[in-house]
């Protein structure tokens, strides 16, 4: 009785390609429910706008504003004893590149802003470390900003 090798080997590949198309699918279904898509986005604006309260923004102008300190309102998540906070902020009156992202840690004292739009890019980033707040740009900036938008992805 003689095995026919290569219908073996086919058959293997077809399993194998099989398996790995179906693990890429997997992985692609679990990103988009992570992704920040527009319906999220939106109702997170849609939270943060019906905040009866306003918190300022100050040095806006690090962002690309062209007011130093503007009204938002916004939403916060966190962990006093873990010691972070993520925010989420909406400039009033609400316009198309005024939503601000933000997380903080009290471990360094540090916090990162990102300014962004209803579109969903990166426009400006800044980051306050032990009190010096400056510019911010390059691949750590744009980790940051992706990390940010799934953390809200995620809250949605």
């Amino acid at each position: 009785m003689a095995i026919d090798l290569p219908a073996l080997r086919a058959d293997r590949r077809m399993l194998l390609t099989s398996g790995l198309a179906w693990f890429a699918s997997a992985v692609a279904a679990r990103a988009e429910d992570a992704a920040l898509t527009r319906e999220k986005l939106d109702a997170l604006i849609r939270k943060t706008l019906a905040e009866p309260g306003t918190t300022p923004l100050t040095h806006a102008r690090v962002l690309g504003f062209s007011e130093e300190t503007l009204t938002t309102r916004s939403i916060a998540i966190g962990d006093a004893d873990a010691g972070y906070k993520h925010g989420f902020m909406v400039v009033i009156p609400h316009q198309d590149d005024g939503i601000v992202l933000f997380d903080a840690s009290n471990n360094p004292p540090f916090f990162t802003v990102h300014r962004t739009g209803e579109h969903l890019k990166r426009l400006a980033s800044a980051r306050n470390r032990n009190g010096a707040l400056s510019e911010w740009s390059g691949k750590e900036a744009d980790d940051d900003f992706a990390a940010e938008k799934a953390f809200w992805s995620v809250y949605v």
